[in-house]
């Protein structure tokens, strides 16, 4: 049985998405094709724009075999902790697999180079970077030099610099950490940028890019985006789409403005950032969620973390201990859909697993599933077509 793994979003599947599966099963011949998805919300630190269990689906139509969620603890955190937790996914699962990723460089030794530089030199690393920060450069930047600086070789910076070369090497960090015998396998990224917002022809186009095309209601465009399998289906779920956040706004504005010290007690609010958002709160009256975070970002403090601490705001995650739960490895992964092939996958690897691989939130601990029963629920405010419960209720996808 040889598995390969891909920790993913897919907000959503793409045709870039549909060329990476194509590519994985051309290059590597694998059995089964699993995908770690994000559940409700994603990295970036906002709603997806559809919910998981539609997302899984589509994943399903795209090419994947099975379909199991990463965590909201880990799926929202940044690219360390997503790593770490969909890293263990993986190894729980089958610590024979392979972990594919896409990267800007499609450069495997050098993403394994990074991690390992930044693994064995974590202490210099974090001294050179506040020296760089210092100097008044981007956190982006300073991170991209004081790596080139650790090595000595400024090939290696590029390696820093793109989100899916990032995502990488904490992927291949995150197994070294942890000591996991999964092989990983690296496609090159191919189309636009990650964060590109137009959509050429000839060119796989970005998540970024389709979701912006959808808020402009040139849905043909983003149809256009997708494989046709799953543009299919798509084009059926308009009723159920999560394109605005005037909901998720009004949630932060309540909480902002009723329990202004909460947001003081989650990890990405240190340094007295939390405190700055509470005191800048009133510009959410007349702001988009996406102004207010761009207000807000300075050099050292990127738009992306302001997004993902706002969002940890509305989850109620201040309730939780939440930095000691996302430096725990994941006990549980809950299957969200699954062809015949990925049910034989569950059925083989049974007794081997070392994670739990469950179908209801009432196999694990009402305390362990907390999170995303939080995620579920905000959600399901956001989002009225799926209901609070979800967790409990949905039946398992099982697609011929």
């Amino acid at each position: 049985m040889k598995t390969v793994f891909i920790i993913s979003e897919y907000n959503p599947f793409h045709k870039g998405h549909s060329y990476q599966i194509r590519r994985i099963r051309e290059e590597l011949a694998p059995d089964t094709v699993v995908s770690i998805m994000s559940g409700h919300f994603v990295q970036r630190g906002a709603p997806a724009i559809l919910d998981k269990f539609n997302r899984a689906r589509l994943a399903l139509a795209g090419g994947c075999d099975l379909v199991v969620e990463l965590p909201a603890v880990y799926a929202t955190s940044s690219a360390e902790f997503f790593a770490r937790g969909g890293v263990a996914i993986a190894q729980g699962l089958d610590p024979a697999g392979t972990l594919s990723f896409g990267s800007e460089s499609g450069n495997l030794t050098q993403i394994e180079t990074v991690a390992r530089l930044l693994t064995e030199n974590k202490e210099s690393m974090e001294v050179h970077l506040k020296e760089l920060l210092a100097q008044g450069l981007t956190y982006p930047r300073a991170r991209a030099l004081a790596l080139s600086q650790l090595s000595g070789s400024p090939g290696l910076e590029s390696a820093m610099e793109s989100p899916n070369d990032i995502l990488a090497v904490e992927y291949v960090r995150a197994a070294q950490e942890m000591g996991s015998s999964l092989n990983f396998h690296t496609i090159r990224r191919q189309g636009l940028g990650y964060h590109a917002t137009s959509l050429e022809t000839g060119q796989f186009p970005s998540a970024t890019a389709l979701r912006q095309a959808l808020l402009a209601g040139n849905t043909g465009q983003t149809l256009a985006g997708l494989p046709a399998e799953v543009a299919a289906l798509f084009a059926g779920l308009s009723d159920e789409l999560l394109l605005d956040e005037d909901r998720l706004k009004l949630i932060l504005r309540y909480r902002l403005s009723l329990f202004p010290q909460a947001i003081e007690s989650l990890p990405e609010a240190r340094n007295g950032v939390g405190e700055r958002i509470a005191n800048q709160a009133p510009l959410l009256n007349d702001q988009s969620i996406q102004d207010f975070a761009l207000a807000m970002k300075t050099r050292r403090l990127t738009y992306t973390r302001i997004r993902r601490l706002l969002l940890h705001l509305a989850l109620g995650f201040d309730s939780l201990n939440y930095d000691q739960r996302r430096r725990q490895l994941p006990s549980y992964t809950r299957i969200l859909a699954l062809n015949r092939q990925g049910a034989r996958f569950l059925a083989q690897t049974r007794k081997t697993r070392t994670i739990q691989a469950i179908q209801s939130a009432t196999e694990v601990s009402e305390a362990d599933f907390l999170p995303d029963l939080m995620a579920a629920r905000l959600y399901s405010l956001l989002s009225p077509t799926l209901a609070p419960n979800s967790d409990y209720t949905h039946p398992l996808r099982i697609q011929d």
